[in-house]
């Protein structure tokens, strides 16, 4: 599995575990796949966990492909809050551009080091994070 996600309604929180860097295409697909699942009603807040890639090489983005994700954002994730956590220098820099590409998709980004800091920016304690994924099954896609 190279995304899994697990959506903690109590919370309005997607929780999202990358297991490799995605192309601009799977990186759609998956967003495709979470704005269809019945659970998923926008906006939420959504934390994308990149804490077990290693750096490696990454999918070349155009300005092509961030138009297409920012359109995407905007049209079907608009109002969200997405948190983006890396304690990679390099993912931490490249997050930090995209945050700046998706200013204008009626989204708020952030890029932290810690899932410590994405819950505190979210507003979400520790306890209430740990009690919602018990709770709460995992989806696996293969992209």
């Amino acid at each position: 599995m190279s995304v899994n996600y697990q959506i903690i309604s109590s919370l309005r929180l997607v929780y999202v575990k990358m297991r490799k860097a995605l192309s601009v295409e799977e990186l759609v697909s998956h967003l495709e796949d979470l704005a269809a699942d019945e659970r998923y009603v926008p906006p939420m807040k959504k934390i994308v966990d990149f804490t077990e890639i290693k750096d490696a090489p990454m999918p070349t983005f155009g300005i092509d492909d961030f138009a297409r994700l920012s359109s995407f954002y905007g049209n079907e994730l608009r109002g969200e809050h997405c948190v983006f956590v890396t304690p990679s220098d390099f993912r931490f820099g490249m997050g930090r551009l995209f945050e700046g590409y998706m200013r204008d998709a009626a989204i708020n980004v952030a890029v932290v080091r810690s899932m410590e800091e994405a819950l505190a920016v979210l507003g979400i304690t520790e306890d209430e994070f740990r009690d919602g994924q018990r709770v709460n099954h995992i989806v696996n896609l293969d992209l």
